[in-house]
């Protein structure tokens, strides 16, 4: 009984405000229910990318409209075995309905399961909070049974609990211990099923996240119980219900049943002007508010005045019960306007008494209430909108859509019966830019780099408004770019939609990348078209899937896509396409325009369009085309022979950069284009467009017609082409190459053509069309003289003749039978044809494009072969008509003796101007070859091996001065001075240096040298002098190879030069015999030596220098300390770390030396060990550092030390203080800087310690975690030179007493660096001191990273700077590294202190803007004083010079260069005594 007589109210409820005359059959009509184990398929789904769009809920709405046998019912709810089901939704969604329906199903099932069922909403329960018992909330607040039943039917309900379902229908608010809480959490009723409905935003709160067992979000109605439910309520009225199924507007907001039944509500107020604009809640609130006080239209205003305080009434009453977060509010007098809204709730407070409350029939109808108060009372505006930015308020945000729409201009004129017509307009002028300042501002003060804000919120609040002036104001605010991450539902995309159509000028960015949103919600985003840009996808080809999967949809289109498998990568071409077609079908069938909405989508294709016009329409193309932003390549991989499509194509032309042609038939590219051309001829003729000028265009590009560089094909093709348009012409009579010569000019670079294929007159007739001449390339060619005859007419438009990839006859034989032809043709018409052959093949790289020396070589000497031949047959003089070709190429000579014979050599290159190097493959030993070789020496540059044979071109190359001294013997000809001279540069027998290989080769050569004079007797090694001169260093491995080779070589030398040995022999021989060099070497090296190895070699030969000084008298030990004395030692260059690990090891060595002989050998290396390094760097972790204390006393001055590691052990910390007299300066790392303070102040030492600040120069600084003990230890240190101490600190660390340590006995501090989070620490340890120590600091710097620091924190930070400001003396003040904002440094400017500031001069500027535009007397003195009166490093305008020269200041300096001061002098001259110029 008791759950029929809720059913019963709640449809009394429901029928208020319909017509009388409606008679409506309330049977459930289906709302869409998920549960969230269900995968969603929703029609429109978009994934990807993280936004910084807030949600407006906690949790996604899932807001789409689902396809049917996704649902759930109410039936299923009864069903399941779960005992904690939470049903979620947002306001008037039907989360009600959903309960009242199990209720009802339960009430009238037969033979049910469940025994027992309760439902209490959260107005029945909100003043039962005090129920002592379980047996009081289900009997004296629910229903009571009969009085003897009473105890059996509750022992029955306790045993079995499984038969028991609960309802808290909005319940939310459970206190803990409560009898709710105990039933919520199965304390009482273990068993029973729990069912609670709840708003989204409280779905994650503490009380529910790990509660439900099953949750079921209600996403309101269908589409298809949107007109179910229609039909149902205003069927009776054909012209109404088409009223609400044909607006876009109010059928988005249907699928809220809320929403749904207001409309039908509004509805009886139809008139003309109904869908003049679009229908808000609000409106239809308000309209459901007049119609409630059933009056006459003409009597509603009047009527609303007199009963006004009763309006009042129940608004205060409502807002106070939002406020309170209650449903009830006090009790009420029983009035006309309180009973059309307000329900009764008796609730038994004991066993002979009831207490009866008032509640709102709906929540939302509660909140318009509250806002209907708030627009009386605007002073309270501001205060609600801070707390709706509170968590424990935030549901005071509900009311701020209804305030809106109360102040829309729609809407004014329904209340002005309640409210005064101005205020209402006044408070709409200011509230609108405060609600935009509070919700588009970060939402988590936590978090300082937030930047969410609630997107949908203000959207949805705009639309209420229906102020497009409001909706501009918030795009500008959002740059024109909305990226919501939330699902959106039908009525959010209304109201987004009507909020972006509001932009005329400019276009609005939609991102709905994170956004799921159903049909109809995306033909409203496509209805603000063309003014927004959306964003589906972060793929293109998933955005253009989706919209062709949308509008295939909404055409209606028969047609399928995709069904074809595209190939090359083209799916996204092709899918633009198919979506340009059935877009433009939709806007056909609707009459509106979407394509400039989807720009964006047409525009992110790849750089080339491609289609084949054979399967597609090229108007297609045409309306993609017109939509892109610049014109863009086309490829063509098929086309359509009807002449309509070449017409249409021909349209797209001025949209393309380029067009190419593949995949097609050389035939049919070829007739392709003749067809192209010929049709635009013929619209040129008919119409006057310049359509030839247009197409040509389209081919005037580098690669015309392939996408590819082939230009084989480019020749070959064009060729053709040029071929079949003859033909056309020769055939009608036309003119066609005029208009293309552009095309034939523009390509190819080079005419590559098979003269053995294609005739040559077609050659000659396309390079005749060309405006400059260009290279021709033959791959092979026709021996028919009338061929060869033709190619030579085509000379004087050619550039250069080359030569690749040959077919046929060798290409110099072709090239010799060219120039017997060029000359004939020259006796027979005195035409100069020899001169034009010779200048197209004079260039480096005759006959190929690019160098290549070694065929280059060989073509220039087959050349030349087949040349001296033909002038033995003919006895013609022909060589020194080619002397220019043979003078252009090439560079080096480069020939195998062993294949040609050097004779040929001989002839060529006397036919040089300059002699050129020669480079040797191979050489022949064969007497009468190597004679005629050296006759080509007076003509050869330098003398090289290619590809050196070591062993090989030695033994060649003895044999050619063996000859040469021969030769130079019986015929006094200077033979050996010749070849000497051809081997004397820098990098012999190499085209480059390579030192190693050179050397090695030398050394080789002088042994077979050695050899051949040990063998003869006879002395060839001085005429070989100057190529032993030639290597800068002589690099040896004494390993492989005897030293006394080395002192040959080296005697020969006119200078001492440097040795570098890579190994050496230990034999005692090799060492005397490497001692014996020294007198020739300049320095001596160990570049590529294992360190130990090297020092213990160096060890021994030191060792042996002082045996043979004490044996012969010999000064071996000063020798070798000579060559070892340089700055480098030992290696070529300088290498402070290598360098110092090597001496350091060779002064340990020395000293284990010194110990076990007892012998002194460390004096005499003092030279060497003071010439190197400038810096000794040690690593002490792994070092002794009595071994450094050692080599810096054989200094004689000091020097710099670089500490790499430390060692914590006391002896060794002390045994490195005893270095610091001969430390000029200390780098060290903090751990070891740390370490040696530790030390020094047990010590107690006021000496050591001024030596050890010396040595750091002064300079202290401390970045790391800093524990008090040290602290201490460096706060004791740091005072002994104060005065001359730049700190540093910029500590992640330190607590408040070690800050306190650290300062406790500094009084003077020269320069003071500070980290942000260290000024703060300090600021903090001064606050806390009850007694301050005063500091004075000379010049005190911030170090901050200013792209990490939020305004906040800068000003924090700037704040603490002001409390040491003003408890310590800082002299001035250095912020010359940061740009600030003039606001940030306004605390800076008020602080009393002495303290100059030096800003950079961006700031200065920015302040000195700031000041003059404030134009305050105490400001601005305190900014003059606080710059010490110095603007010179910003650019001043005479009138800010003039405002401050009038305030109290001794001098003002500024810079005239940087100064923008157009006055005359005249108006300065009061002035000059107080201004300084920089000079």
């Amino acid at each position: 009984m008791k759950a029929k007589s809720i059913l019963k109210d709640q449809k009394e409820h429901s029928c208020k405000y319909l017509d009388d005359n409606v008679h409506v059959n309330f049977s459930f009509i289906p709302l869409v229910l998920e549960r969230n184990s269900v995968a969603k398929t929703p029609q429109c789904k978009i994934k990807s990318k993280n936004k910084k769009c807030k949600k407006l809920r906690p949790k996604k709405l899932r807001a789409y409209i689902p396809n049917e046998e996704q649902a759930l019912s109410p039936v299923d709810l009864l069903k399941w075995q779960d005992k904690n089901i939470l049903i979620i939704g947002k306001p008037g969604v039907g989360k009600t309905t959903v309960v009242q329906e199990m209720l009802r199903l339960w009430s009238e099932k037969d033979g049910r399961e469940i025994d027992y069922m309760f439902y209490f909403d959260e107005s029945v329960l909100a003043h039962s909070s005090n129920i002592a018992s379980l047996q009081s909330i289900l009997f004296d607040v629910y229903l009571k049974p009969m009085e003897n039943d009473r105890m059996d039917v509750f022992k029955d309900i306790e045993e079995n609990s499984e038969n028991v379902v609960l309802i808290l229908d909005g319940v939310t608010d459970f206190g803990k211990h409560s009898i709710l809480w105990k039933i919520m959490n199965h304390e009482l009723l273990p068993d029973a099923k729990i069912v609670i409905t709840c708003r989204s935003e409280v779905e994650y709160e503490p009380l529910f996240r790990k509660w439900p067992t099953q949750k079921v979000y209600v996403q309101g109605f269908s589409k298809e119980s949107i007109n179910t439910y229609y039909h149902t309520m205003l069927g009776h009225d054909p012209v109404l219900l088409e009223v609400v199924l044909k607006n876009q507007e109010l059928f988005s907001l249907s699928h809220v049943p809320l929403y749904a039944s207001m409309i039908v509500d509004l509805m009886q107020f139809k008139n003309g002007t109904v869908c003049d604009h679009p229908h808000t809640v609000t409106e239809m609130y308000i309209h459901i508010f007049r119609a409630a006080v059933k009056k006459q239209i003409q009597q509603i205003d009047k009527y609303l005045k007199e009963i006004k305080d009763q309006v009042y009434y129940l608004m205060e009453n409502a807002f106070n019960a939002t406020m309170q977060k209650t449903l009830n509010v006090i009790s009420c007098d029983e009035t006309d306007i309180s009973r059309a809204f307000l329900k009764m709730i008796t609730i038994r407070d004991s066993p002979t008494s009831a207490m009866t409350y008032c509640a709102f029939l709906h929540n939302t109808m509660q909140e318009f209430f509250s806002a209907l108060w708030l627009l009386g009372h605007p002073d309270e505006i501001e205060k609600v909108l801070q707390l709706c930015q509170t968590e424990e308020h935030k549901h005071m945000r509900h009311v701020l859509p209804f305030l809106c729409g109360l102040l829309s201009e729609h809407n004014i004129r329904l209340l002005k019966c309640l409210f005064p017509e101005d205020q209402i307009k006044k408070t709409s002028d200011w509230f609108i830019e405060k609600l935009l300042d509070t919700f588009l501002q970060p939402q988590s003060e936590e978090s300082e780099d937030s930047e969410e804000f609630d997107l949908l919120f203000v959207s949805q609040c705009l639309y209420e408004l229906q102020s497009p002036k409001a909706c501009l104001m918030f795009l500008e605010k959002m740059d024109h770019q909305l990226e919501p991450e939330e699902d959106l539902d039908p009525h959010q995309c209304c109201a987004l939609s009507y909020v972006i159509a509001q932009s005329r000028d400019k276009e609005v960015y939609l991102n709905l990348e994170d956004c799921t949103i159903a049909d109809v919600g995306m033909n409203m985003m496509l209805s603000c078209s063309p003014n927004i840009r959306l964003n589906i996808c972060k793929e293109p080809l998933e955005q253009t899937t989706f919209f062709l999967e949308f509008f295939h949809k909404a055409s209606q289109c028969c047609c399928s896509f995709f069904d074809q498998r595209y190939n090359y990568n083209h799916e996204p071409l092709n899918a633009l396409l198919d979506l340009c077609s059935h877009v433009k079908n939709y806007e056909t069938q609707t009459g509106r325009s979407f394509l400039p909405a989807l720009q964006s989508v047409f525009q992110s294709t790849p750089d080339v369009w491609i289609i084949d016009l054979s399967q597609r329409k090229s108007s297609v193309l045409l309306e993609v085309l017109k939509l892109q932003t610049e014109k863009k390549p086309v490829e063509l991989r098929g086309c359509s022979e009807e002449e309509s499509e070449m017409m249409s194509f021909l349209q797209c032309l001025p949209y393309i950069s380029q067009l190419r042609i593949s995949h097609l038939s050389e035939r049919v590219q070829k007739r392709l284009l003749l067809e192209l051309f010929i049709k635009a001829a013929e619209i040129e003729t008919q119409t006057g467009e310049q359509m030839l000028k247009l197409l040509t265009s389209g081919f005037i590009y580098s690669f015309f017609p392939y996408r590819w560089t082939f230009s084989t094909d480019w020749s070959d093709f064009l060729l053709i082409f040029y071929s079949h348009v003859k033909d056309y012409e020769t055939q009608t009579g036309r003119s066609l190459l005029p208009a293309l010569q552009s095309v034939f000019q523009s390509t190819p670079d080079v005419w590559i053509i098979d003269l053995s294929q294609r005739k040559s007159s077609v050659l000659l007739e396309v390079l005749k069309l060309q405006t400059e001449k260009k290279p021709v390339e033959l791959r092979g060619c026709s021996e028919e003289e009338s061929e060869v005859m033709s190619l030579l007419q085509c000379l004087p438009y050619i550039s250069q003749l080359r030569f690749y990839l040959w077919n046929g006859i060798s290409a110099a034989q072709f090239v010799l039978k060219l120039f017997i032809k060029a000359a004939e043709i020259e006796r027979q018409t005195g035409e100069q044809m020899l001169k034009l052959l010779s200048s197209v093949c004079t260039y480096s790289s005759f006959p190929y494009e690019r160098t290549y020396r070694i065929k280059q070589s060989d073509f220039l000497l087959d050349l030349c072969s087949h040349v001296k031949d033909y002038e033995t047959q003919t006895g013609w003089i022909f060589l020194p008509a080619l002397q220019k070709v043979f003078q252009s190429a090439p560079d080096v000579w480069i020939i195998d003796f062993s294949q040609r014979k050097s004779s040929v050599l001989l002839e060529v290159l006397k036919l040089r101007t300059e002699n050129k190097p020669v480079e040797l493959f191979e050489c022949s030993e064969e007497e009468s070859e190597m004679m005629s070789f050296l006759q080509c020496l007076p003509y050869i540059s330098q003398l090289r091996f290619f590809n050196l044979r070591k062993s090989f071109h030695n033994r060649f190359l003895l044999k050619l001065f063996i000859k040469a001294a021969e030769i130079e013997t019986q015929t006094g000809e200077q033979m050996l001075k010749l070849l000497s001279s051809v081997c004397t540069y820098s990098s012999f027998p190499y085209k480059s240096t390579d030192i190693i290989k050179q050397v090695d080769f030398l050394l080789d050569l002088c042994s077979h040298v050695k050899n051949y004079e040990t063998q003869t007797g006879r002395s060839l090694l001085p005429g070989l002098q100057s190529v032993f001169q030639l290597p800068d260093v002589w690099i040896i491995d004494l390993s492989q190879r005897k030293s006394s080779v080395l002192l040959e070589v080296l005697k020969l030398q006119t200078e001492k030069k440097p040795v570098e040995l890579i190994r050496c022999s230990e034999e005692e021989s090799e060492m005397i015999s490497l001692l014996q060099c020294l007198p020739y070497i300049s320095q001596l090296r160990f570049d590529h030596w294992n360190n130990n190895y090297a020092v213990q070699f160096v060890l021994k030969l030191l060792i042996k220098a002082a045996e043979t000084e004490t044996q012969t008298e010999e000064q071996m030990l000063k020798l070798l300390k000579t060559v070892c004395t340089y700055s480098s030692f030992p290696y070529q260059w300088s290498d402070r770390i290598k360098q110092s690990d090597f001496l350091l090891d060779l002064c340990s060595h020395v000293k284990d030396y010194e110990t076990q002989t007892g012998r002194s050998l460390l004096p005499a290396l003092q030279s060497v060990f003071q010439s190197a390094p400038d810096v000794w760097i040690i690593d002490l972790s792994r070092r002794k550092s009595s071994i450094l204390l050692e080599v810096l006393k054989l200094q004689t001055e000091k020097k710099p030390v670089e500490l790499r590691g430390c060692s914590e052990e006391e002896s060794e910390v002390m045994s490195l203080l005893q270095c610091l007299p001969y430390i000029s300066q200390l780098s060290c790392s903090e751990l070891c800087l740390l370490t040696l303070v530790k030390v020094v102040q047990y010590r107690e030492n006021p000496e050591l310690v001024t030596l050890l600040l010396e040595v750091l120069g002064f300079s202290f600084s401390l970045e790391g975690h800093l524990p008090s003990k040290t602290c201490r230890s460096v706060g004791r240190v740091l005072p002994f030179s104060s005065d001359r101490l730049n700190l540093t600190l910029k500590s992640k660390a330190i607590s408040l007493k070690g800050t306190r340590l650290l300062f406790r006995h500094i009084k003077n501090l020269h320069t003071l660096r500070l980290s942000g989070y260290m000024v703060v620490r300090i600021a903090e340890a001064l606050r806390s001191m009850w007694v301050q120590t005063p500091v004075t600091v000379y010049e005190l710097t911030l170090n901050l990273n200013m792209e990490q620091w939020s305004e906040r924190k800068l000003s924090r930070v700037l704040s603490n700077l002001a409390i040491i400001l003003r408890l310590w003396t800082v002299q001035c003040l250095n912020l010359t590294e940061y740009n600030m904002l003039s606001v940030s440094l306004s605390v800076l400017l008020c602080h009393q202190g002495p303290v100059i500031l030096r800003l950079s001069k961006e700031t200065l500027r920015k302040l000195v803007e700031f000041v003059c535009e404030a134009q305050e007397e105490e400001l601005t003195q305190c900014f003059l004083q606080k710059v010490g009166g110095d603007l010179t490093s910003c650019s001043l305008s005479w009138e800010e010079l003039h405002y401050f020269l009038q305030h109290k200041i001794p001098h003002i300096t500024v810079d005239l260069r940087k100064s923008n001061i157009g006055c005359n002098v005249r108006k300065m001259l009061p002035f000059f005594n107080r201004i300084q110029f920089k000079r």
